[in-house]
């Protein structure tokens, strides 16, 4: 982002600021008291009006850049030892150009990285659970496990090569429907295990950071199908994520922690109501590169998380057709937190609060092909998600050497792609007995400067 050409530079807003402060002195009949190894008062004054007229304007500077280079020409207020007045001095020698290589080693957009990484896994886990969902969905009449792309029927109706339309059209489609279906349901109480590998690449901006993350992650969860119509679980997931910063600047590990109560409720006519209620936990380990060593930090977040999605399951001979929506919302705060080292230049960050509000429009489209031991269901799926909110977001901090009230900045953030679309294919295998296992690939598109690839395994057991 670039300032508008009405700041000429830097120095034109230290210069009105040490104006006002001597208007200030003036009109209290009190001397402003400068460090004795400055300059007079006026000659102050005509030296930051003469590099305000400099060729080096703020046109050519971020916002990150001015904002964080008038905190650190705030620490020279008061004294003039602290490590970012000094930086300050190097940065803008006396009639040069502004050093903005060793300002931008400064700028803390790292810190963006934060917030990025918690909303991810937030939606990611959402989206596994979601997974597990639509493979419990279609329990009722042990058809297409549409979520896993798999066909989950007992031993008996393989060994009789029963086809989808027949058993269909034997248990009926409605969920208040009395049949017999005891013969063809696994047992109520299931366990399941999903692991996922992550891999991401995020360009630098003018705000953001570039890097490059992986991420691995297990979920766990429990389920019971009550009746025909309504299954419950509880759901355990853990991620661990690793971001390097490009250039060197440093590297960000994180272990998430989610905790979900999920349910799911079988309509007519093959239409089903879903719902998630989740909370997450995030412990950072941060490492920035300031001036040659490492600023380091631990901060801690919270999340909560709500998901409701409406569906319905179309069978056509041996495919099935999921048409699908859902709402999903996420709450994420991280708290304020100080960084130690960094040679003087850590900073304080103060609390960091993210609101995600998306709709996801979708479909999966899933086919069963019966072997002599078991059913292999390959499937393709394709999403379009907005995002309402998780706007631009400005990260309050300072540098924490500098004399209370001094050295404050912000840090503002790119603003969110509010259209981006999720494509991807799975292969299941369902074996005798309600056993499933399957492999599941998806690939991000329509995020500006930002790419992402995912990797899925999952399995089924029924108690």
């Amino acid at each position: 982002m670039q300032i508008s050409s009405d700041k000429h530079s830097a120095f034109s807003l230290l210069a009105k600021r040490f104006g006002a402060i001597q208007e200030d002195q003036r009109n209290h009949q009190t001397e402003f008291d400068l460090p004795q190894n400055y300059c007079s008062k006026p000659v102050l004054m005509a030296v930051l009006t003469v590099m305000a007229l400099t060729p080096f304007s703020a046109d050519a500077l971020t916002q990150n850049q001015i904002s964080v280079l008038d905190g650190l020409a705030s620490t020279c207020v008061n004294d003039t030892t602290p490590p970012p007045c000094l930086l300050y001095n190097n940065i803008t020698p006396y009639g040069g150009n502004i050093d903005t290589g060793t300002l931008n080693e400064v700028i803390p957009d790292e810190i963006a990285a934060q917030g990025s990484a918690a909303v991810d896994f937030g939606f990611r886990q959402l989206g596994i659970i979601h997974g597990r969902i639509l493979n419990l969905r279609n329990k009722k009449r042990e058809s297409l496990l549409v979520g896993s792309s798999s066909l989950d029927l007992n031993s008996k109706n393989i060994l009789r090569g029963n086809s989808l339309a027949s058993l269909k059209s034997g248990l009926g489609g409605a969920a208040g429907d009395d049949n017999s279906t005891d013969a063809l349901r696994d047992d109520p109480l299931g366990f399941f295990i999903k692991g996922q590998f992550n891999i991401g690449e995020k360009n630098k901006t003018d705000n953001v950071q570039g890097y490059k993350n992986d991420r691995q992650a297990v979920t766990l969860g429990l389920d019971y199908t009550f009746t025909d119509a309504l299954v419950l679980g509880l759901s355990f997931g853990y991620a661990s994520t690793h971001t390097d910063f490009i250039n060197s600047n440093g590297k960000m590990d994180a272990d998430s922690f989610d905790f979900a109560s999920y349910g799911s409720y079988f309509l007519p006519k093959d239409f089903y109501v879903d719902w998630i209620f989740s909370y997450g936990r995030h412990d950072f380990d941060m490492k920035r590169t300031v001036a040659g060593t490492s600023a380091l930090s631990k901060p801690t977040g919270d999340q909560y998380g709500f998901s409701l999605g409406l569906g319905n399951d179309i069978a056509i001979r041996s495919f099935v057709i999921n048409p699908y929506a859902r709402f999903e919302y996420m709450k994420t705060d991280i708290a304020k937190y100080s960084e130690t080292g960094g040679a003087g230049l850590g900073v304080d960050v103060g609390k960091q609060a993210l609101d995600s509000v998306t709709t996801t429009l979708g479909s999966q489209v899933s086919q069963s092909i019966s072997m002599p031991w078991g059913i292999l269901s390959p499937s393709i799926r394709a999403e379009w998600v907005h995002q309402y909110k998780n706007n631009t977001r400005f990260i309050q901090g300072r540098f924490n050497t500098g004399d209370p009230g001094t050295g404050n900045f912000s840090i503002v953030t790119d603003s969110p792609d509010r259209n981006y679309f999720n494509v991807g294919t799975s292969l299941a295998l369902t074996l005798p007995e309600g056993k499933a296992a399957y492999l599941r690939y998806e690939y991000r598109l329509g995020q500006r400067d930002y790419i992402d690839h995912t990797v899925e395994l999952g399995a089924r057991i029924p108690f």
